[in-house]
């Protein structure tokens, strides 16, 4: 009877110790993470989006003077900003080749501004669902003609491509043309930066999204132009958010699938220049006839 006392003793002691452990590590570290707070979550909590953003227009735009933001991912976050009930943040501009690294130290939840996927992307980032697409051909100088409708003569040694650091252009580039040289601007050049070195002869291609370029072709007459031949991609553009936020991807993905339904992403594009022929629409499933 002695020796059941103490086992019975020592077993309630155990369990007294166990009540007065702290939390954390009586319930260890999965109910501790079941515990964190989720990114859409902090937005619902806090009533604000925080974004990071690149100015590309007419995508996104940003007055020097006054600060104020327009374009297509603004006029698409303000849409968003409204139906969810929450402050738009434009908290961050980042670059071209350091956009996602803020999803990591949880600076901003959302890049909200032109970004395609890529298989390199998506080991830091997650991405919604397709708003638009947009080609990518190459661009020459206005006087070279030597890759019109032969793409092949391009992938070599001796010709120099040019795009920016971490810009989807470089990813086109890099996997269309492995033979060529290739030149990337710094982080946090401009897109005129590197169809400007193509027509002073810094390099003789790059890889450009259509209504960038024409843009850039309108505005200076005669520098460069578009090489004769199909696109080299088409690429989705997105929105992208951190990895694993299931929650906040799956609102945003409906969000904009109605915006897509319902024609408002269609109408934004027209009011900031981009018509079809610029920018490729998102085929919807169904769409009335009169």
């Amino acid at each position: 009877m002695r020796t059941w006392g103490v086992v019975i003793g020592v077993v309630l002691l155990a369990l007294a110790g166990y009540a007065v452990l702290p939390r954390e590590q009586s319930e260890g570290p999965v109910a501790q993470e079941a515990q964190k707070e989720s990114v859409y979550e902090r937005i619902m909590r806090t009533k604000k989006i925080r974004c990071a953003y690149i100015v590309w227009p007419p995508f996104l735009g940003k007055d020097a003077t006054t600060g104020k933001m327009s374009g297509v991912y603004y006029d698409i976050l303000t849409k968003i900003g409204e139906d969810w009930g929450v402050e738009i943040d434009w908290a961050e501009e980042v670059g071209a080749g350091d956009r996602f690294a803020g999803f990591v130290t949880g600076r901003y939840d959302m890049i909200c501004a032109p970004t395609g996927y890529t298989p390199q992307r998506a080991a830091v980032s997650d991405f919604s669902i397709p708003v638009y697409y947009q080609p990518f051909y190459l661009y020459a100088r206005a006087d070279d003609h030597r890759f019109d409708e032969a793409y092949d003569k391009a992938d070599q040694s001796d010709v120099t491509f040019m795009s920016l650091e971490g810009y989807m252009g470089e990813s086109v580039i890099k996997s269309s043309f492995p033979k060529a040289r290739y030149l990337a601007l710094p982080n946090l050049s401009t897109d005129v930066d590197v169809l400007l070195s193509i027509a002073m002869g810094k390099a003789d291609l790059t890889a450009a999204e259509t209504c960038m370029a024409g843009d850039f072709i309108d505005r200076n007459p005669g520098k460069i132009r578009r090489v004769s031949g199909k696109p080299l991609r088409v690429a989705a553009g997105v929105i992208p958010v951190p990895m694993g936020q299931e929650k906040l991807k799956a609102r945003l993905n409906t969000t904009l699938a109605y915006y897509l339904d319902t024609g408002f992403i269609d109408k934004v594009m027209t009011a900031n220049g981009l018509s079809p022929e610029k920018v490729l629409r998102v085929a919807v499933p169904y769409r009335l006839t009169e």
